[in-house]
């Protein structure tokens, strides 16, 4: 593996390590990396945009979400750690590989909390990249760590849109498994799985996972993940910028004790619950409906420029060009800040109380169908 400085973080040394090098780039306007993503000038992967401190109005609707919400991912973090001790009963350590940045501070509550049950725990959160996949530089570094620990190591993110993160994942590990002889499962553990794409997740439903309102300001200080191919090549991870700038507005830290504040004393494991009993399979055609639904209402488009759910569209006004937010209830406290961003950014917001989610928001396609 060759030399490489890994990024610094706000998070504590002991919650994570962050399979990720240290790098400076050029950062460019949402509108400029979403021409240069749409035209195929680049991928979304090998640009990073301009992360601002976060206004006081729109932090204050964070600091509500993180109140009213607090003894759910609390009690969604104890499921999933005790369905991570149910799978892995011949572990004598488990190994949690967070997907970096929103998977991170589920993996960081997960390791406290199993640790304070008594469980020794090891946590990386590594990057991975739409259409690119898992890094499997950093795949294989856990691996050497390990040793025999690692073939029981399991993939944490923090909740699921339409499922294709879960789909590269799959990929990656399958053509690691294949060249390296190993059986690394690629099962998914979240907090919330919508479109019954995960391996397990407490709740299929879309409710508002309160770090998923902020970038990197709940994330450690750091941004998206970039993937440069030749660095990758040549064996070094994925890389992220420390955001220095944004310290002052540094979350991350209280973010995580607010949570934990809502666990019993002292930490038990609760009994094994399966999670909800609605069948993956329903839940994945109720996706493909409401994509295909969508499509048909407000015009054909690559189905990358759909976002379902709270958290994806979150995402899309934070950081792309949307055309337009469909919500089902306006008045639903989980939405409350998606109307403040789209309201702030002049974009249109429609009522369909038929959706399946709480949200989805649609990427404005900013060339003609037949150039995209």
């Amino acid at each position: 593996m060759p030399e490489t400085p890994l990024i610094e973080t706000s998070y504590d040394m002991q919650d994570v390590t962050f399979l990720l090098r240290a790098i400076e780039m050029e950062t460019l306007s949402v509108e400029e990396k979403e021409r240069r993503i749409q035209s195929g000038e680049s991928h979304y992967s090998e640009m990073l945009s301009i992360e601002s401190p976060p206004k006081a109005d729109y932090l204050e609707l964070y600091h509500r979400a993180v109140n009213r919400q607090a003894e759910r991912v609390a009690r969604d973090i104890r499921m999933l750690a005790a369905k991570l001790v149910h799978d892995t009963p011949d572990a004598r350590k488990l190994v949690l590989v967070s997907l970096a940045r929103a998977g991170t501070p589920v993996g960081v509550l997960l390791t406290r909390f199993l640790r304070a049950c008594g469980h020794e725990v090891a946590h990386y959160s590594v990057s991975i990249i739409r259409d690119r996949g898992l890094d499997l530089n950093a795949l294989k570094f856990i691996l050497e760590k390990e040793g025999d620990q690692a073939q029981h190591l399991r993939f944490i993110d923090g909740w699921t849109g339409k499922g294709v993160i879960g789909r590269e994942l799959d990929i990656s590990v399958d053509a690691f498994n294949a060249e390296h002889g190993t059986r690394i499962s690629s099962r998914l553990y979240v907090l919330a799985d919508i479109s019954g794409t995960a391996y397990y997740a407490p709740t299929h439903e879309d409710y508002l996972i309160p770090h998923a309102v902020l970038n990197g300001t709940v994330s450690g200080l750091i941004s998206r993940t970039v993937r440069q191919p030749e660095a990758y090549a040549a064996g070094h991870f994925d890389g992220a910028m420390y955001l220095e700038h944004l310290t002052a507005q540094d979350e991350t830290l209280t973010y995580l004790g607010v949570i934990e504040e809502h666990h019993p004393q002292p930490p038990v494991l609760p009994e094994l619950f399966t999670g909800s009993s609605r069948n993956h399979e329903v839940l994945r055609q109720t996706s493909q409906k409401c994509l295909q639904e969508l499509q048909d209402r407000y015009g054909e488009r690559p189905l990358n420029y759909i976002k379902p759910g709270v958290g994806e569209s979150t995402r899309v006004m934070l950081r792309r060009v949307p055309e337009c937010l469909v919500l089902r209830d306006l008045e639903h406290p989980d939405v409350e800040h998606l109307i403040e961003l789209a309201e702030k950014r002049n974009v249109t917001i429609t009522k369909q109380v038929d959706l399946p989610y709480q949200a989805v928001a649609l990427i404005q396609p900013l060339l003609k169908q037949d150039d995209i």
